[in-house]
């Protein structure tokens, strides 16, 4: 089923500068992911000049951090011959012990460039705290239970630190295969 333009999804003949290009352009798993990724970073860089909207911005940034891991891991996964289908679902953990395997075989004359213990860390921290991804979306799981339960704060420069520090490593692996 085609999808067409409507009022709201089209473009500006009148503002034709902010007409982005989607569908037919350049739409691939890692321009997504980055377009995530850059999302997160301006926000992150706006709460450092405006500290009274931080406890706001935390919950777009922190998701869109984690969906950009997540679109990479699904990336790697075909790339590294782990999967020729990208799987339903959002479990990171399961998706970088998956591909883990063939990603360390693919640098063992390298072994330093990719730092896969501190990867797989990060990707583990992701995971414990927004396992199914709905934790910085939803102020309550589908029970009834509040999410983020036994979180009380997070430092966005620590986050950001580390989720670019995953999504590089990822795009690394990614990079080395044809």
């Amino acid at each position: 089923m085609k999808t067409k333009h409507n009022k709201t999804f089209g473009p500006s003949d009148t503002d034709f500068d902010m007409n982005a290009c989607v569908g037919a352009g350049p739409n691939t798993w890692g321009t997504i992911a980055s377009g995530f990724q850059l999302s997160a970073n301006k926000l992150v860089d706006f709460a450092r000049t405006s500290e009274s909207d931080i406890d706001i911005v935390i919950y777009p940034i922190a998701f869109l951090f984690r969906h950009a891991i997540e679109l990479l891991l699904k990336t790697a996964t075909q790339t590294t011959g782990t999967s020729r289908v990208i799987e339903k679902g959002h479990n990171l953990l399961d998706r970088w012990d998956a591909i883990a395997p063939q990603a360390e075989e693919r640098f063992k004359d390298n072994p330093a460039y990719i730092d896969f213990k501190g990867l797989r860390e990060i990707i583990k921290d992701f995971e414990n705290v927004d396992k199914g991804s709905f934790e910085f979306r939803y102020p309550f799981t589908t029970s009834g239970d509040r999410t983020l339960d036994g979180i009380t704060n997070v430092n966005i420069n620590v986050l950001a630190q580390r989720a670019n520090h995953a999504i590089e490593q990822l795009t690394l692996i990614i990079n080395a295969y044809p």
